[in-house]
């Protein structure tokens, strides 16, 4: 199977300033902080990467494949970072603080 990879950010910030919007004002829509929509750079969030995916005219899939399913169903956030559940997630952060 092939290495998917997401479009680059700087493609998606630039395919927005095409479409006279930015993330500023895309947050500013949806109430939300710059910042939350910032964080989808490294971090899915379905509902933001949607309203960036329409505002694009694409699927959230086409732009960010590594974080859905081969149906379209996206990746639950743990498990898209490699944790089985959240238990395992918090068992890694208590390890980390440990050290």
């Amino acid at each position: 199977m092939a290495n998917i990879e997401d479009k680059p950010w700087y493609h998606i910030k630039a395919e927005l300033a095409e479409k006279n919007t930015s993330l500023a004002s895309l947050a500013r829509q949806l109430h939300k902080s710059k910042a939350a929509l910032s964080i989808i750079k490294t971090y899915p969030v379905p509902a933001i990467q949607s309203a960036i995916a329409d505002v694009l005219g694409e699927k959230p899939q086409d732009i960010w494949p590594s974080r859905y399913d081969m149906s379209g169903k996206p990746i639950r956030p743990l498990k898209w970072m490699g944790y089985n559940s959240a238990q395992s997630y918090i068992r890694h952060r208590q390890k980390r603080r440990a050290e």
